[in-house]
């Protein structure tokens, strides 16, 4: 790997992180419009279960208050998400892997989840296109 790859994983990463901190941000705040301007539509959602495809903004919504009731119902007062990878696919795409687990009176909380997400430039902003999550008993389960 040469200088300008590495140059680009670390933007990449960059944009990850962005994008973990903005979604984390619009939960905790139960702030859907903030969260439903990092999604572009239609998308497909999956995990274990198979896909979900998310056409239109209600869908959208309705797996966003499902997750924010049960961040609620848990306790949940933050989110603590790492970049596993991020790499650029093409100068307007970004494969993401990452990990999430709650935080709830200070202590981490439940299982790790681990998923990959695409995130592309559409007009100029960064939004997710897809996810893909490996779990069948995260909260993220419930709420699609």
């Amino acid at each position: 790997m040469d200088n300008s790859d590495k140059h680009q994983d670390k933007d990449a990463v960059a944009v990850a992180e962005n994008m973990l901190r903005a979604t984390e941000d619009a939960y905790l705040a139960r702030d859907f419009e903030a969260y439903a301007s990092y999604f572009h539509l239609p998308q497909k959602i999956g995990n274990f279960d198979g896909d979900h495809l998310i056409e239109t903004h209600e869908d959208l919504r309705a797996i966003f208050d499902a997750m924010c009731d049960a961040l609620e119902i848990e306790g949940v007062v933050a989110m603590h998400r790492t970049v596993i990878e991020a790499a650029f696919q093409d100068p307007d795409t970004v494969n993401v892997t990452f990990d999430s687990r709650y935080v709830m009176r200070g202590l981490l909380f439940g299982d790790k989840l681990v998923a990959h997400g695409t995130l592309q430039r559409i007009d100029g902003r960064w939004q997710i296109t897809d996810g893909r999550y490996a779990s069948e008993k995260h909260l993220i389960d419930k709420a699609i």
